[in-house]
């Protein structure tokens, strides 16, 4: 009902665009999906007659997206996109600290992990030295299994940092 509400002044695009945007992408893409999926839309209740400016609507995103979906394909594989970022040099030198309530210092070995998935602390959690601490973000240094040291960045929502013991 939203959709036919927002298209019912005849806009050619969400955001009233001459062309395609990102909001289109982000309206059309449940729509679409449902569509695709057979007998999820009956005739009898979604059709033309009943939402005219939203048939229209999708047909458009579908013309204007025709030969996309799944066309990017990656030219490297994960190994070798691996080795690149290994390979590469940190862009940032993380040596920033502010003060704030964790008493935490540089160089220190941390646990970091979600705070909103009750698993996290335990199964998918992050540990290496601290390099950067601030309101907006965590840094860390962790190394992979083969050696090379990864700087990994965590913003402070929903993130917990205490000392590794």
């Amino acid at each position: 009902m939203l959709l036919k509400n927002l298209l019912s002044d005849s806009r050619k695009w969400i955001l009233g665009t001459n062309s395609i945007s990102l909001g289109d992408i982000h309206t059309a893409f449940i729509p679409t999906y449902i569509a695709n999926v057979p007998g999820s839309l009956p005739e009898a209740i979604f059709n033309s007659d009943q939402f005219p400016h939203v048939m229209l609507y999708l047909a458009r995103y579908q013309d204007a997206t025709q030969g996309t979906h799944g066309a990017a394909t990656p030219t490297l594989s994960g190994k070798e996109a691996a080795q690149i970022i290994q390979q590469a040099g940190f862009l940032e030198h993380s040596s920033n600290l502010t003060a704030d309530s964790t008493e935490l210092s540089i160089r220190q070995p941390v646990k970091v992990w979600r705070t909103n998935n009750i698993s996290s602390a335990i199964k998918h959690f992050n540990s290496g030295k601290l390099l950067g601490l601030s309101s907006q973000e965590v840094i860390i240094s962790s190394f992979t299994p083969k050696g090379d040291e990864l700087h990994l960045h965590f913003p402070r929502r929903n993130i917990r940092v205490i000392p590794q013991l």
